[in-house]
């Protein structure tokens, strides 16, 4: 009797025991299951991520030239992410990728959709389900950009897409190789003017590799000390002497000729490398400007990607403290489109310096959109009328309206209005009648040298 239970007893464990295998066994499966899973998908938009995409590159790239596929290559980066980011937070952030993954895997159901990272998307189509994949990208980029209602916090936005296209083996022998030119198509699009969708061609191409040049040769010049500063002052006409000085960055390519700074400030933001040409520049400035009399000013451009760095107030001061220029002999010129733009931490780097003593210009005003609920929260101490505006005023008087009116204000707000990029005797006439009396410009002084910047103070009071 006792052998008879014992027995059914070692029975049962043994169905037990084998039941627990299964379960084991089965979850063991879907462990691997879901790891495999997370391995080749973006967690959060459930798209195939860059591994999966290697692997998919591999394959087509191994393929025989007999069997290649006939593929269209949609490079996609939606456009102002990260103030979305920085303004909604990061939950409305993720809200607008799932999003976006969502209208992507709508468009294209049957096709490898994959989100490479950040704000980025390809997709990679065969272009048997697509006529004309250019007008495809158009369809597309109508039908990612309708506005979106966010979970978080319920809020509608806008977006903003550029897209890149190009075709395999059309544009290139294997599908990796095609991809680049897709983003170099996208880069072209976010780059340029009011063209979202844009195709690759060879001229692209060609004006790509020349970028790339004169990026090579910006950052050699760049390691080398090789960018320069001109001065050009600012005058006060009604006591006939000199305010200040801006100093203006220089750059010459060796092979490319003279770069503006409008294009190589991108350059050094886009390479990371700004805050490095910021610092080297303002201590070459510091330095030339020791050599002034102690009443002129030094104005010196700051690129609005600097406000992104919470440490910069403290490295600009810290660069006055090494070279002992005083702050209260420093203005600092931001464009009017990047201050109103700023957020918190921008503001409290702008009240750091002003606190310090160094003043506040925003530069370019008017050529933007004036916030004037966010101008009533900044503390500056002038702005500069734009040049835009400027050289209108010999023939358009509403222009002379908005540059009285502008100047009207400034007088209300008890800040500085000086007048920017003065080119002809009739504009200087204008300003005069309009009461402007700070201008800036050719007809009074180009930019000089550094070396001459002490001669040219020397003939003429500062005020």
């Amino acid at each position: 009797m006792a052998i008879s239970i014992i027995g059914i007893l070692g029975f049962l464990y043994s169905i037990r025991h084998h039941a627990r295998l299964k379960g084991e066994l089965r979850r063991r499966v879907e462990a691997e299951r879901r790891a495999a899973w997370l391995a080749e998908h973006d967690v959060l938009t459930g798209l195939a991520n860059r591994r999966q995409l290697a692997q998919f590159i591999h394959d087509i790239d191994s393929q025989s030239a007999n069997a290649q596929p006939r593929l269209a290559v949609f490079s996609i980066d939606l456009d102002g992410f990260k103030n979305l980011n920085d303004l909604l937070g990061h939950a409305a952030g993720d809200d607008l990728l799932i999003g976006m993954a969502l209208r992507l895997t709508t468009a294209f159901p049957q096709e490898t959709v994959v989100r490479l990272g950040g704000d980025e998307f390809l997709v990679i189509a065969d272009r048997a389900r697509f006529d004309d994949p250019a007008a495809t990208a158009g369809t597309l980029h109508a039908a990612i950009t309708e506005p979106m209602t966010l979970q978080e916090g319920g809020s509608e936005i806008g977006l903003g897409v550029s897209i890149g296209v190009s075709l395999y083996p059309d544009h290139a022998e294997t599908l990796r190789e095609t991809i680049r030119k897709a983003d170099m198509a996208m880069y072209a699009a976010k780059h340029g003017q009011d063209q979202p969708v844009r195709l690759f061609d060879a001229k692209l191409e060609a004006s790509m590799r020349e970028q790339k040049e004169i990026e090579e040769h910006f950052l050699i010049a760049l390691d080398a000390d090789e960018i320069y500063l001109d001065y050009q002052p600012v005058f006060d006409t009604q006591r006939n002497g000199v305010v200040s000085l801006e100093a203006l960055a220089r750059w010459t390519s060796p092979k490319h000729g003279p770069i503006g700074p409008d294009i190589f400030v991108k350059l050094a933001e886009g390479l990371g490398r700004i805050r490095v040409m910021t610092d080297r520049l303002l201590r070459r400035a510091c330095h030339d400007a020791l050599s002034w009399p102690t009443a002129a000013r030094l104005s010196f451009n700051l690129s609005p990607a600097e406000l992104a760095d919470r440490h910069c107030a403290s490295r600009i001061l810290n660069t006055l403290s090494q070279a002992e220029f005083p702050p209260t002999r420093l203005e600092i010129e931001l464009t009017e489109t990047s201050v109103f733009e700023t957020n918190e931490d921008a503001v409290r780097i702008l009240t750091a310096l002003r606190d310090a003593g160094v003043a506040i210009v925003i530069d370019d005003f008017g050529a933007g959109y004036a916030n004037f609920s966010r101008l009533s929260a900044l503390s500056f101490d002038s702005f500069k009328i734009s040049p835009r505006l400027i050289q209108q005023l010999d023939h358009d008087p509403r222009c002379r309206e908005i540059v009285r009116t502008i100047l009207d204000l400034a007088n209300r707000l008890g800040v500085r209005a000086i007048a920017e990029g003065v080119e002809t005797e009739r504009q200087r006439e204008i300003l005069r009648s309009l009461g402007c009396t700070l201008v800036q410009g050719n007809i009074f002084s180009p930019p000089v040298a550094a070396l001459a910047a002490p001669e040219l103070l020397r003939a003429f009071p500062q005020v």
